[in-house]
């Protein structure tokens, strides 16, 4: 298998260069471990996508997702739902994301 899906938080670092160098050393160390089909999801979206699994079909909820660690606290607002048969276009149900820096982790 060479397709991979790997989460990211919204912000590495408030310096969009150094962002940008975070993710690439994600996909670099992907690349080395022989992954050739590499998605970036945003930790707190991917979180929320997995709450999913635990709603009734045709459960809806508007849920707020927090992921708090290494000096990020990233979020997602999103309207979680079992939709029958339905995995895609599913960016319309992504209401807010955002990301706050408040120190740690990568700089």
């Amino acid at each position: 298998m060479s397709d991979l899906v790997l989460g990211r938080p919204v912000i590495f670092s408030e310096d969009r260069e150094r962002d940008r160098t975070a993710q690439n050393r994600l996909e670099s160390a992907a690349r080395l471990a022989g992954f050739k089909n590499i998605v970036f999801q945003l930790e707190p979206i991917a979180a929320a996508l997995a709450y999913e699994n635990s709603l009734l079909p045709g459960q809806e909820q508007i849920v707020l997702v927090g992921d708090f660690g290494a000096g990020r606290s990233d979020f997602t607002i999103h309207k979680a739902g079992k939709k029958a048969g339905s995995r895609t276009q599913r960016e319309r149900d992504i209401l807010s994301v955002g990301g706050v820096y408040i120190g740690g982790g990568f700089v």
